[in-house]
């Protein structure tokens, strides 16, 4: 799900009139590899782009290079662990039900980002 998605489901489920305590299970609209999401990105900048895989001791070094505190350097890599053993694959249709239109794909939001914009 995009940053913007969130955010609508957010709203949506703090205007809702439901009653009680939800636990919403959003998913983006597809399920897609690293490789089928850098092929999105590679024809939309019209050049080659491979994905490769890091060890789990190579994604440290780069986090620590972004000088990112070490409880948030653990989840990020716990995640990652997470999504290599198949892991978070569940598409569900509750941001549909709440929102009341699908998730976008990537194929729909690719074309918009701006890829050349510079890290912060």
């Amino acid at each position: 799900l995009f940053r913007s998605d969130l955010a609508e489901a957010a709203a949506h489920a703090l205007v809702s009139r439901s009653e009680g305590n939800l636990i919403y299970r959003l998913s983006g609209a597809e399920l897609l590899s690293f490789q089928e999401l850098a092929d999105l990105v590679a024809a939309r900048l019209d050049r080659e782009i491979r994905y490769v895989s890091i060890t789990d001791q190579e994604f440290e070094v780069e986090l620590q290079a972004e000088q990112l505190p070490v409880e948030l350097r653990v989840r990020r890599i716990a995640y990652a662990q997470a999504m290599r053993l198949g892991f978070m694959t569940a598409l569900t249709d509750e941001f549909e039900k709440l929102v009341g239109r699908p998730p976008r794909t990537m194929r729909e939001v690719v074309p918009h980002l701006d890829l050349n914009a510079q890290p912060h």
